[in-house]
């Protein structure tokens, strides 16, 4: 007990020399803060400048703010005490972000990790974003599982950088909540189509409106398919997207809401993307290398059905209940390239470099049940709010997978034929695997005023989680690999204060945790426990214009402890397993700074900055070292939109801005070779001119000074998975709304 106290209070000392040393990107921030107010405060008159705003949203396409839904509460940006990022409507059909892969790409504190051209996994604070929810239902699933959603549903995008294992419970770093359309009571039709570079194509439709002439059953359809090729050969994509949503006042406190979605997608994809040379450096291939066979095929099927139940109970109090299931299948067939090049003979190895073929099937069912009833308490005087509520989750999978293996499966990298190849004879799998996850999780909050300037939010989770997988030769009960994990009344705490301190500012701080099961093994053979993740998080928060344009500058911290780190004091385990202690420690540091919303009528901004230092605080080896290196020192994302002041309005231009700083990865324990990726800023331009009241006509022009780099983040080797960065490409666009 005394030591634990000792190792929390040291804890907090480092933290506060960590956030001192960090004081290199703080003028920025205090720059860009001291620019926020002024801007406002040079409109006399905000009441009327507020209207002027709501109306010149149209013309410059920033939507309305409007409380967040991730959290299950309904509070503002302002009143959240943790960072949050929204993705709005107007952001996503501005620069044609159709799928959920290209939000996050634009997303501030967010970086992508590509597995193939179409498969990635993201991270923030150098951790890996760990749920996707619907509507605040989480869900889990893996990139090789499902495709990315299509945007064309969706009305928003959230993103909370910090934990949120209040909701999520196990696994609980960050959220990505997609908020689903919801049907209204007026028509309204919104479409376009739009081409560009690669013979991309893209059309959709939505439309909205009552099915009964006094607007108590509403109804949506939307429907959006696409199709596009890359800049290298070979690859392409295909999707066709169908969801409809129905609203319903069954009674005057009563409101029932379902959904569906159909989403079908068929690509031929670049699944290893370009190798470096072994001692880490770039070999310079051109960005149209392909090294995966013209033949490789990855399918998604995804359906899902959602449920909502909400009852108005009286004095503001609520009960919603919702349910959500989803069912996936997908068929992945495809080899791909695998090998570091030596610098000198310009040849990888000859017992690896080659290409190694993979057949996978998987298909997954996942229901979700979630209850909760919250609602005003009133005593001291004030008002306080309280979220008591329950939820349960429960998943089903089932894959296989096949490897042939051809007698020569070497290539020549610099000049490869991708229909050379001819498709193997998958034959029967040889592996399966049946695996089940269920969690079940009961959570409260309440957020206290104990004075009119303060709010105090005490909320907390207990969680029941199991899985079982389990890996078998394919013909047989043959077990040949898995575990089974079992959490029981695991508790997850959240503490956070907001103090506005003034009409437009406040401050506030957030304490939460989170714990994530492990897989290494001790010598006796024994599951190590769970890791386990405290986030701390300080900042302030500005609003204006009633909250349309918002600033943060927040500081946080990511504390690990219990990771699994290689025990080295005695011989390896039986069958050469490496045996583990949960006696790793990581740290993750970092700044982030935003600015969103309307800074004058005819001029929109969203701009993130990130700074981030990550390092191992205890380890056998790496003790001091980083241990994110796929994360960024300096991460920027701007996107402004200005409607020029002629023609009544009609033009507008916009500019886009990724920006990040240079990565390394080591690629031997003694950290002597690192792989190296250059840092870069992309640049994106949109000219948009409103041809009637109804129709709009957009080009988009993107990296617009055909910038050649590798996306993301870094691999953690030279063989393979590095990306080229889309060169200069354009968007045709044409919209209309009634």
């Amino acid at each position: 007990m005394s030591n634990h106290s000792s190792s929390r209070s040291a804890s907090r000392g480092v933290f506060k020399r960590s956030f001192l040393s960090m004081a290199a990107p703080v003028p920025l921030a205090l720059a860009l803060f001291h620019a926020a107010p002024a801007m406002a405060q040079a409109n006399a008159d905000e009441d009327k400048e507020s209207k002027e705003i709501q109306d010149a949203i149209v013309v410059v396409g920033n939507a309305a703010a409007r409380d967040l839904t991730i959290g299950r509460t309904p509070l503002s940006i302002r009143e959240t005490p943790m960072s949050v990022v929204v993705m709005d409507a107007g952001r996503i059909e501005d620069q044609n972000l159709r799928s959920l892969d290209d939000v996050l790409l634009q997303t501030p504190g967010v970086v992508l990790g590509a597995d193939s051209s179409i498969e990635n996994t993201y991270y923030a604070r150098g951790h890996v974003i760990q749920s996707t929810q619907y509507d605040g239902m989480t869900t889990e699933t893996a990139a090789e599982q499902i495709a990315s959603p299509n945007m064309a549903m969706y009305e928003a995008v959230e993103v909370l950088l910090g934990s949120n294992g209040l909701l999520n419970g196990v696994n609980g770093f960050g959220s990505i909540n997609l908020r689903r359309k919801r049907a209204l009571d007026s028509f309204q039709f919104n479409g376009g189509v739009a081409a560009g570079s690669w013979d991309r194509y893209h059309i959709d439709a939505d439309v909205t409106g009552p099915l009964d002439k006094d607007g108590k059953v509403r109804g949506r359809v939307v429907a959006s398919y696409d199709s596009k090729q890359y800049f290298y050969p070979y690859a392409d994509f295909k999707e066709l997207l169908l969801f409809g949503t129905l609203e319903a006042d069954l009674t005057e406190t009563t409101r029932l809401r379902v959904a569906s979605h159909w989403q079908n997608t068929d690509a031929h994809p670049n699944t290893p993307g370009v190798p470096f040379y072994t001692d880490g450096g770039s070999i310079g291939l051109p960005r149209s290398t392909m090294l995966s066979p013209a033949w490789s095929r990855f399918r998604y099927n995804t359906k899902n059905a959602f449920v909502e139940l909400n009852q108005e109970l009286g004095s503001d109090w609520s009960i919603k209940g919702m349910f959500n299931y989803l069912d996936t299948k997908s068929s992945n067939n495809y080899a791909y390239y695998w090998g570091g090049i030596d610098r000198a003979t310009q040849a990888g190895a000859a017992d690896w470099m080659g290409l190694f073929f993979e057949q996978a099937r998987f298909r997954l069912k996942q229901q979700a049940y979630d209850l909760a009833i919250s609602g005003p308490l009133r005593f001291w005087g004030r008002e306080h709010r309280v979220l008591l509520g329950v939820n349960h989750q429960a998943t089903r999978s089932f894959s296989t997978w096949a490897y042939p293996s051809p007698d020569d499966n070497r290539i020549n990298i610099f000049d490869f034929d991708p229909t050379s190849v001819p498709r193997p004879d998958w034959g029967t799998p040889e592996y399966y695997s049946p695996a089940s996850t269920t969690q079940t999780g009961i959570f409260g909050q309440v957020a206290l005023k104990p004075l009119d300037s303060l709010t105090v939010m005490l909320g907390g989770r207990v969680s029941w989680w199991e899985t079982d997988s389990r890996g078998y030769i394919w013909g047989t009960n043959a077990y040949d690999w898995g575990d089974k994990l079992k959490l029981d009344s695991l508790f997850t705490p959240l503490v956070g204060l907001v103090w506005d301190f003034s009409k437009s500012w406040s401050a506030y701080a957030s304490f939460t945790d989170y714990q994530t099961p492990q897989t290494a093994r001790n010598r006796d053979g024994d599951l190590l426990g769970p890791m386990k993740a405290t986030n701390y998080e300080i900042g302030i928060k500005g609003a204006f214009y009633g909250g349309r344009l918002t600033t943060s500058l927040a500081f946080f911290r990511l504390q690990e402890v219990n990771r699994a780190i290689a025990d080295t004091a005695g011989p390896p385990n039986q069958g050469g397993a490496t045996p583990f202690i949960a006696g790793g420690e990581t740290r993750s540091d970092g700044i982030e700074l935003q600015l969103n919303g309307q800074i004058t009528n005819d001029w929109s901004m969203n701009f993130g900055y990130t700074y981030n230092t990550t390092k191992y605080v205890k380890a056998d080896v790496d003790q001091g070292r980083p241990f994110a290196t796929f994360t960024p020192k300096h991460l920027a994302k701007l996107w402004t939109l200005y409607c020029l002041p002629f023609d009544d309005g009609r033009m507008s231009v916009g500019l886009g801005i990724v920006a990040q700083s240079k990565l390394r990865r080591p690629l031997d324990d003694q950290w002597s070779v690192f792989l190296k990726k250059k840092g870069y800023i992309v640049a994106d331009v949109r000219v948009t001119y409103r041809v009637t009241e109804n129709w709009t006509a957009g080009v988009n022009l993107n990296n617009i000074f055909d910038k050649k780099y590798y996306a993301g983040s870094v691999g953690s080797s030279a063989d393979g998975n590095h990306f080229y960065g889309d060169p200069r490409n354009f968007m045709f666009t044409l919209r209309g709304k009634y």
